[in-house]
Parts: C-alpha cells; sequence; structure tokens
C-alpha cells in the first residue's frame, strides 16, 4: 500500500521510496501517494531495481525470513549513522532478526504489542 512511504513524506522526508515485489502493491502505492498529495515525492520502484546506496532511514514491514535475507542489501542501502526501522515480526523472532543485521547494526527493540515487535538500529561507520 506505500503506507510507510507516503507516511514518512507526510512527517518531513523530502523523498521516499516504495519497494515492493508485488504490481499490485506499486499501483496501490502510487494511488495511495497521490491521493496523499506525496506522488511525485514517492519513488515506487520494482523488483530488481537499483535503489540509491544513502539512506537516512530505511523502514521494513515484512516478515521475519525476508528481514533476516535481506540484511546485507538493507546495510548497502543505509548510509554510515543512518537508522533503520524493522517491522512485521513476532516477539520470538526479535532475537533471529536482531542477529541477522548484528554485523552492520547495532539493534535494538523499541516497540511490543500483542505478541508483535519492531527493532530499531543504527548503521555502524
Amino acid at each position: 500500500s506505500g503506507v510507510l512511504a507516503v507516511a514518512a513524506v507526510k512527517l518531513g522526508a523530502r523523498e521516499s521510496y516504495a519497494y515492493d515485489i508485488d504490481p499490485q502493491a506499486l499501483t496501490a502505492t502510487n494511488d495511495n501517494a497521490t491521493a496523499n498529495g506525496v506522488g511525485p515525492q514517492v519513488h515506487v520502484v520494482a523488483k530488481d531495481a537499483e535503489l540509491p546506496a544513502n539512506a537516512d532511514i530505511l523502514l521494513a514491514n515484512i516478515l521475519c525470513g525476508p528481514l533476516c535475507e535481506l540484511a546485507p542489501r538493507f546495510a548497502a542501502l543505509t548510509r554510515p549513522g543512518g537508522r533503520i526501522v524493522l517491522a512485521g515480526l513476532l516477539s520470538h523472532q526479535a532475537d533471529e532478526v536482531t542477529r541477522a543485521h548484528s554485523p552492520w547494526f547495532d539493534i535494538a527493540p523499541f516497540a511490543l504489542r500483542d505478541g508483535w515487535t519492531a527493532l530499531t538500529g543504527s548503521r555502524r561507520t
């Protein structure tokens, strides 16, 4: 739906990149960005597209497996000192995701609710 990309711009980001592998999600992201008046600032990026490697903040709301598999790519996309927010995982999966990202990020939990957790961290230099 692009909710994270739209929200980022609405909350002050100059621009955001919304990446998804689902063509329907990409269409919904475009529609939602336009409906919220931030279409030009939300760049919708399809699978296998190149992304800039200097993100100040990277937000990901996906399942545990992909969060772990994508750790090296997330590190490559986030500038040193940049922040990462990882959501969409059950509380018992937090340690696994933390381990996957720990070579590049200092990770800590920041939200726990109804068995779900979100992690945040900063990219080491």
